[in-house]
């Protein structure tokens, strides 16, 4: 699967009040929609687009005029894509996005340690049928 910011739970619009305090909140399916339809305007002005990990943010640089070519670019294991899923708090996401990671990585460790389990089983296998010959 292309991994893009569209179909990122992470994929962010930020808020500021006058008194400078931030909402962020993930887009919904209709504002997903009008991006991946080509609308550069596919959330209110007032709001700010961004990675809510931090991998970017369109008022750092990028700007509002690039949101689009951002959102839409392909970010194959260069970041912390998370499947988009309607009505998870950003906080939920992250933490069962922790919990696969760790899960891949102990699937991983056990693969090793079963390939030299039975490395060391072949090797016994091995040397005692070099004993029995020897006999």
């Amino acid at each position: 699967m292309r991994e893009s910011c569209l179909k990122c739970h992470f994929l962010a619009k930020t808020y500021r009040d006058c008194n400078g305090k931030a909402m962020t909140d993930t887009l919904n399916q209709d504002e997903r929609g009008a991006a991946k339809r080509g609308k550069i305007k596919f959330i209110r002005e007032e709001y700010a687009c961004s990675c809510f990990n931090g991998v970017w943010d369109e008022g750092v640089g990028i700007g509002k005029d690039n949101r689009l070519k951002e959102v839409l670019k392909n970010r194959n294991g260069s970041c912390f894509f998370y499947i988009y899923q309607p009505g998870m708090l950003f906080g939920a996401a992250q933490k069962i996005q922790k919990r696969n990671w760790d899960n891949s990585q102990l699937k991983r460790s056990n693969m090793y340690t079963r390939l030299g389990l039975w490395v060391a089983s072949g090797a016994l296998l091995i040397q005692s049928l070099v004993d029995w010959l020897k006999i």
